[in-house]
């Protein structure tokens, strides 16, 4: 994480993530962390040949996930940005299915669904969205 060069008004997150040190994240340093600073790091780790079946589905699960908050957090929208969200969140779902079986989900898998028609009636979220799904 320290080697990652950011644009300059991209939050950072701490360079000791996961140490109780640096004390609590700040909303854009957690979408830092998981938007750009895990893809980076879990690719590396579970996205070589090397990587076990598991953790190339774990993978594949985590980038679904991120693709459907890529689209669905944008500062425009359009039908087409819901029918891309849609389509993310609902591979998401299936994949969590499959990884870690059907008792997996929980109401936020079940919420995030809903966040297309969300899309829809009250257009960008950044808007009106204070994480309503967490």
């Amino acid at each position: 994480m320290a080697r990652t060069t950011l644009l300059s008004w991209v939050a950072h997150a701490p360079h000791n993530l996961g140490n109780p040190c640096h004390g609590k994240l700040k909303a854009d340093q957690w979408r830092t962390a998981c938007l750009v600073n895990l893809v980076i790091t879990l690719c590396r780790l579970w996205g070589s040949n090397n990587a076990s079946e598991r953790d190339s589905a774990l993978l594949h699960n985590y980038l679904l996930l991120v693709t459907a908050i890529h689209w669905a957090t944008t500062h425009s929208t359009s039908n087409q940005h819901t029918k891309i969200v849609k389509k993310y969140l609902v591979y998401y779902v299936h994949s969590t299915l499959q990884i870690f079986s059907p008792r997996a989900p929980v109401y936020n898998n079940h919420a995030s669904l809903h966040m297309p028609e969300c899309l829809c009636a009250f257009s960008p979220a950044h808007g009106w969205c204070a994480f309503p799904f967490e």
